[in-house]
């Protein structure tokens, strides 16, 4: 692979950035619930919800610093668009996708396994990107955990209660003694959908996957394509549907997932050195010359990103900054062992 390196001017105070944490560790991954609203407010104002009564995929935004302020995006989810007075029903809405399109973050970088069933190719896999834990829960997990048979109840007050309740209570419907199913409606060519120990289990538009009863599932897809695949953008298509009970299918989801090339050092000519957000399967080393030797870095680097709170957007980048003498030299690379 290519490498790039750059001579840098003595010793260097090392600092240390913490990475920013958006989500409490049992809040993660995306939610299924119902969504109980009759009618609708804003634009359409009164009018009966498309969506009502009908599974909804939901993203959970959280603030750390003010649970109370949690809640979730619906993703896909049955909407009307046109004028209120001839008003049309789709089976998606603005937030049709993930990564959510308001932030304009890339597609999700699928990573090299190196171990395993999927040894050798590209997965989904929990990144620094925001969105990357692909893991379905029902909401009403936010209400219970269950590890190992043993039951973790969350409390009022606690951040997953300010998630579960928030919009009015309007997600809280409980979907036990129903068998909740993914639909495939479309994979793009050489994207394959997979689980923790099967390569294939859905392939063509209308195959069902179980995901539980609606009570409690916790399903943890993995999406991969072969290793030597095109760089490029990759998405699935799905849809959630009741096999069994009462509830209404879902509008269309989309999850993106991209294909890069090898990354590359980007360092900065007051030497930061950048790096893309996932280099997951390289190791970024130093050396005092390009002949070595070569030792991983071991500073933190440190999440690039625009604004501030919800709106604090990820470039796709993280930079390691270093503070520059005279009295040594020092060489970066990333190495793919």
């Amino acid at each position: 692979m290519k490498l790039k390196s750059i001579l840098l001017g003595a010793a260097a105070l090392a600092a240390v950035f913490l990475p920013v944490n958006h989500l409490r560790a049992e809040i993660s991954g995306y939610y299924i619930g119902i969504d109980a609203r009759a009618t609708l407010t804003g634009t359409y104002a009164g009018l009966a919800n498309p969506n009502f009564n009908r599974l909804t995929f939901f993203y959970p935004h959280t603030f750390p610093s003010n649970p109370a302020n949690n809640h979730y995006h619906g993703i896909g989810a049955y909407s009307l668009i046109g004028p209120a007075t001839n008003a049309t029903i789709v089976p998606t809405n603005s937030g049709f996708r993930i990564p959510e399109v308001y932030t304009g973050q890339a597609p999700l970088t699928l990573t090299l396994a190196t171990n395993g069933t999927y040894a050798g190719k590209l997965i989904s896999a929990t990144t620094l990107e925001h969105y990357s834990t692909i893991r379905l829960r029902p909401c009403t997990a936010l209400t219970t955990n269950i590890v190992a048979g043993v039951t973790n109840f969350y409390g009022y007050g606690s951040a997953e209660w300010h998630m579960f309740t928030s919009s009015g209570n309007l997600r809280t419907q409980n979907m036990a003694g129903s068998s909740i199913a993914l639909e495939l409606v479309s994979l793009t060519p050489g994207l394959h959908l997979g689980n923790s120990n099967t390569l294939d289990i859905a392939t063509t538009p209308g195959n069902q996957v179980t995901l539980g009863d609606g009570g409690y599932f916790d399903f943890k897809p993995v999406l991969w394509t072969e290793a030597n695949a095109a760089p490029g953008t990759y998405e699935i298509k799905f849809k959630l549907v009741a096999t069994t009970g009462p509830w209404l299918e879902s509008g269309i989801v989309t999850i993106q997932f991209r294909v890069v090339s090898a990354p590359v050092l980007n360092i900065a000519s007051h030497v930061h050195v950048q790096l893309p957000l996932v280099t997951d399967g390289f190791i970024l080393e130093s050396a005092p010359a390009a002949t070595g030797p070569w030792t991983a870095v071991a500073d933190t680097l440190e999440e690039d990103h625009t604004g501030t709170g919800e709106s604090a957007l990820q470039t796709g980048t993280r930079t390691l900054r270093k503070a520059v003498g005279t009295a040594t030299h020092l060489f970066y690379r990333l190495r793919k062992p």
